[in-house]
């Protein structure tokens, strides 16, 4: 009597079982992003720059690239990982004080004054808004460069970035150093964060200091003020790096990403970056 029932329940309950399985096989292909098909491989214009990668931003499929391995200076495309280290080991309501070195120092800045306090949050909208290396360089020196700088490289090792190394939080060294492809990695796991993905895409905007002081912080990405598909993501400039941009742009529910390294002249990077953008687009279906 009990292996009838016991027979009983299988027949009862194999079928629900099998269209479980079914259903979650359904949802799974659901859940599977469409691939990029190119259908012209060949790129008319020429494109200045020692390396490019067009990559599909929900896959990671390549579209189209050059030099996709070549290792080179990153410059200030450094802040994005010292804004990723920041944000997973550090308050970002932490007040810090600006260094007499973040204060005079060159390039790009948000035109912080020596000992001027102000929080971790509005340093990094610093960072990657205006690139701002005042910015990078008091969290140097009030965290200490050795540490942040350790993180960095840490997290280049969990993200499995092979051709990647860190030297400051800056990217004024020319030892801070990394690819195409590692580029997109980090690319995509900064804007897998809501804030900063709408920080990436600000043009401009004000903020205040807790000492007072009132910074506008003016984006250094021309694409982002002048085309409304393009919604960040970081420029870069030092003499070893050349001119260098990552491109986050979208059409049609589609994102892609454009990392170019090395451009000659600061007009290139971002015309051949715009010219990369519109040949992936024309020559991709999804």
């Amino acid at each position: 009597m009990i292996k009838k029932f016991c027979l009983f329940l299988i027949i009862l309950f194999l079928p629900i079982k099998v269209f479980a399985n079914d259903f979650s096989n359904f949802w799974t292909w659901k859940n599977i992003k469409p691939t990029p098909v190119v259908s012209n491989k060949n790129i008319e214009s020429e494109i200045d720059a020692r390396s490019y990668a067009i990559y599909d931003y929900e896959t990671g499929q390549i579209i189209k690239s050059k030099n996709i391995n070549h290792t080179q200076a990153i410059a200030s495309i450094t802040k994005l990982m010292t804004v990723i280290v920041l944000t997973e080991n550090y308050k970002q309501d932490e007040i810090i004080d600006v260094s007499y070195r973040a204060a005079y120092c060159n390039g790009s800045k948000m035109y912080l004054s020596q000992g001027e306090k102000i929080s971790l949050k509005d340093l990094i909208k610093g960072m990657l808004i205006s690139s701002a290396n005042d910015a990078a360089i008091a969290i140097a020196d009030y965290y200490g460069e050795e540490k942040i700088v350790g993180l960095m490289n840490k997290k280049a090792v969990e993200l499995g970035l092979t051709n990647t190394k860190f030297s400051d939080t800056v990217g004024l060294d020319e030892n801070n150093v990394s690819n195409a492809r590692d580029l997109f990695i980090i690319s995509k796991h900064i804007l897998l964060n809501q804030d900063f993905r709408e920080i990436l895409n600000t043009i401009n905007t004000t903020i205040v200091s807790a000492s007072g002081q009132q910074h506008l912080l003016n984006t250094t990405n021309r694409l982002l003020k002048n085309y409304p598909d393009i919604f960040g993501i970081k420029t870069g400039y030092i003499e070893e790096a050349g001119f260098c941009l990552i491109t986050l742009a979208e059409q049609k529910n589609h994102k892609i990403i454009v990392v170019l390294l090395g451009s000659s002249d600061n007009n290139y990077r971002f015309d051949h970056s715009r010219n990369l953008v519109d040949w992936a687009f024309q020559n991709s279906s999804w």
